[in-house]
């Protein structure tokens, strides 16, 4: 019984703490504030499959949006009076200009020994061209995963490393 009684005490725990370390909690329709929704509807008439979350970042409370327009997968952001932060979609990076291709080859080869990318998006922040790379790269201390973000010309901007932690279980 107390085995039992420790181990259900350290579950509630580790949901607990679970739950507080996870900010983005899906809502639903009714909780977005109308700004967002009309902007939605008025930039995206017809997008399906439309998701709703809400996050903070920096301290800010911000609306993300996530849905399919023009069979597109778009990702919206919103502060919440309604403006727009960020547009995000997914692209092929064969589909980036020529010559961004060239600049984010170079960073790479003269930096990694290997490496992969394994997601591009066509970012849109504040009205300026970015491109994140989610990139698994060689140095000379092993693998490591990363957000990278180039410019519209495929020079980097910053890079945001990316700790793969372990899962921790009971059993």
């Amino acid at each position: 019984m107390i085995r039992f009684s420790l181990f259900l005490m350290l579950s509630v725990t580790y949901l607990i703490l679970a739950t507080a370390c996870y900010a983005e909690k899906k809502i639903k329709k009714a909780d977005v504030p109308p700004k967002i929704i009309s902007a939605i509807y008025k930039d995206y008439p017809g997008a399906r499959r439309v998701s709703y979350y809400m996050d903070t970042q920096n301290d800010t409370l911000i609306y993300e949006v996530e849905l399919t327009y023009n069979k597109e997968k778009l990702t919206l952001i919103f502060f919440s009076d309604g403006s727009l932060y960020e547009l995000e979609k997914k692209v092929k990076f064969k589909s980036l200009p020529t010559e961004t291709q060239k600049n984010i080859f170079f960073y790479l080869n003269k930096n990694y020994s290997r490496y992969k990318i394994s997601e591009v998006q066509f970012v849109n922040p504040h009205l300026k061209i970015e491109y994140e790379l989610n990139v698994k790269a060689k140095d000379e201390t092993g693998f490591k995963f990363y957000d990278m973000y180039f410019n519209e010309n495929g020079i980097l901007l910053h890079r945001d490393e990316i700790i793969v932690k372990p899962i921790q279980t009971l059993f």
